[in-house]
């Protein structure tokens, strides 16, 4: 990997985010920073400025194989109190810049579904205005629906 100092434990990741809850799904589960990314970037000289981008991304691969890897994007709103504070086109336009700032360092593709990361309140709030539409590939997950949809 070219940037292993933005490899850091998911657990430790979602808990800089707002995670608070004494139930920890991630034990041993790593993530991409892309905070520290955009940041060794910047100090590389490989982009000019930093934009809004998700908080991080991980791998995944077909059936615990090291066939078809893709990287997942996700954005933690777990500090959000109100839905209606999580806007669309934000959170696109931190997907679009995450995948321009991967670029030119990953061969890896993305996985077709992006996610973001709320609290279980929020996430039905979220629903049921309809935040989303289908063609975003979003999907609003809790913290244990994450685990259970790449680890489980």
């Amino acid at each position: 990997m070219q940037y292993p100092v933005c490899i850091e434990p998911l657990s430790h990741l979602l808990c800089n985010e707002g995670q608070h809850s004494k139930l920890q799904y991630f034990t041993n589960e790593v993530a991409m920073n892309f905070d520290l990314l955009e940041r060794q970037r910047l100090i590389d000289g490989e982009i000019l400025a930093q934009e809004p981008t998700v908080d991080f991304a991980f791998g995944i691969s077909e059936e615990n194989t090291k066939r078809h890897p893709r990287l997942v994007l996700v954005e933690v709103k777990l500090n959000v109190e109100n839905a209606n504070n999580i806007k669309r086109n934000v959170i696109n336009d931190k997907f679009i810049h995450s995948i321009d700032l991967l670029n030119p360092i990953a061969n890896t593709p993305i996985y077709d579904y992006k996610y973001i990361v709320v609290t279980k309140r929020i996430q039905l709030e979220m629903k049921k205005k309809q935040c989303f539409t289908h063609n975003d590939k979003v999907k609003i997950v809790t913290v244990r629906d994450l685990y259970l949809e790449f680890w489980q």
